[in-house]
């Protein structure tokens, strides 16, 4: 299920199906179903972008993006 659905709770966001969370930070698991962490991405903003760097190699991750009409992925 996508966490695009969850709700963030500070740096916590919990899954609109099974109510686990993780943090946003780093993807950690912070309550149970979930026994794995997320992979996470480096981000930044710049100029009112926000910029995603995904690895060459993850092209399914890529493809999955919806950027907003303020946002921009990139790879790096």
């Amino acid at each position: 299920m996508p966490l695009q659905d969850g709700m963030l709770d500070g740096y916590e966001i919990e899954c609109p199906v099974h109510q686990a969370r993780f943090d946003v930070r780093d993807g950690a698991c912070t309550r149970f179903p979930a026994t794995r962490p997320l992979r996470t991405f480096r981000v930044r903003k710049h100029d009112r972008v926000v910029e995603v760097w995904i690895p060459a190699g993850l092209e399914p991750a890529r493809r999955r993006l919806r950027p907003p009409a303020t946002a921009a992925a990139t790879t790096g």
